[in-house]
């Protein structure tokens, strides 16, 4: 038996910079070459984890794993820029339900997407990709359905350098609470363990609490980006926590979450860029504006992190903005601006 974590596949990217992880499950020793590099490892309780030092920017490579009787070669593989954009809807958001427009739109085989599988999809639901898909290299004809974000982001970087090649690792889910994307053990008993009544409604909407229960989303969905190490950390969520009492502790919540996440994907330092939350014509109350508040206050004890001040570019009306290209602008600039591109 030999097995790669899913996110393993061809056309993936790996970050530059940083170390390149590689991992799975066999039944016996495991042989792994990346780059005329071998490692060799002893699975425990059939799971094994190999690291290679970091790479330069560059590609494409062959990644291949081993044993005594199967092999798994992975093909046109990039070291290049690796974004988690991470979040609830307005990270999910797609670009065909948006009214971005541009000049003209190409395929692009230095654009890369990775899609987790969420909790729940079902008849209707606008989103297209799973994990099963593997890495979908940016193909015109499916610009509509990439998360407008994911696409505009990384058009925005290909812009300013062509040569990169950018990966996006999607890790949301629309009208999610902070306290889902966060280990239970690290609420339950704690000063972030408030009452459910002093809570946003979406805790405990008949649907949403399908996901919406303590740690959840991070067992589901983030565990499945656990395996790689990335450049940045996108985090774009708060809706679903505006209430007057959860703005007094999101930014706790947040860096509790970027210190996990870090730990987890194996890099204290990794850039942590906070999306936040813009102005809702329909929700100009002190709840709204604690979560904003809480999101300014955070950079200030979340080392290496940035707050992207969607207020100014973003239109008021709906919780969905449909126009995120000027967003997308300013957190591409950012990433530009923390790696020198």
């Amino acid at each position: 038996m030999l097995q790669l974590n899913p996110i393993f596949n061809d056309h993936m990217v790996f970050a530059f910079a940083k170390p390149i992880r590689v991992s799975g499950r066999s039944n016996e020793e495991v042989s792994v070459v990346f780059k005329d590099q071998k490692i060799t490892v002893k699975p425990i309780n059939d799971e094994w984890e190999v690291t290679f030092p970091p790479e330069e920017i560059g590609g494409p490579y062959e990644l291949v794993v081993s044993n005594k009787t199967e092999q798994i070669v992975i093909k046109d593989i990039y070291v290049g820029l690796l974004l988690l954009m991470a979040g609830q809807s307005n990270q999910q958001f797609k670009f065909k339900e948006g009214l971005d427009k541009y000049e003209e739109y190409l395929s692009n085989s230095n654009i890369r997407l990775f899609s987790t599988n969420r909790p729940m999809f079902f008849d209707g639901d606008l989103e297209p990709f799973r994990a099963s898909d593997g890495w979908k290299v940016l193909e015109k004809e499916e610009i509509p359905s990439w998360p407008s974000l994911c696409y505009q982001v990384s058009r925005f970087i290909n812009e300013k350098d062509k040569n990169i090649h950018i990966g996006l690792v999607t890790c949301y889910e629309g009208a999610s609470v902070i306290e889902a994307w966060i280990p239970e053990n690290k609420i339950i008993g704690t000063s972030l363990d408030i009452p459910l009544s002093f809570k946003h409604p979406d805790h405990s909407d008949t649907f949403y609490k399908i996901w919406n229960r303590n740690g959840l989303l991070y067992d589901v969905v983030f565990s499945q980006c656990k395996p790689l190490t990335y450049n940045i950390i996108c985090y774009y969520q708060g809706e679903s926590d505006t209430s007057l009492e959860e703005g007094k502790i999101y930014d706790k919540e947040l860096e509790i979450l970027a210190k996990i996440y870090r730990s987890d994907t194996k890099d204290e330092s990794t850039p942590f860029l906070i999306v936040e939350i813009a102005n809702l014509d329909v929700r100009n109350d002190n709840g709204w504006r604690s979560i904003q508040k809480a999101q300014e206050r955070a950079i200030d004890i979340i080392p290496n992190s940035y707050l992207i001040d969607s207020r100014g570019v973003s239109e008021t009306s709906c919780i969905h903005p449909s126009r995120k290209k000027e967003l997308a602008r300013m957190i591409a600039n950012q990433i530009i601006d923390i790696y020198n591109l």
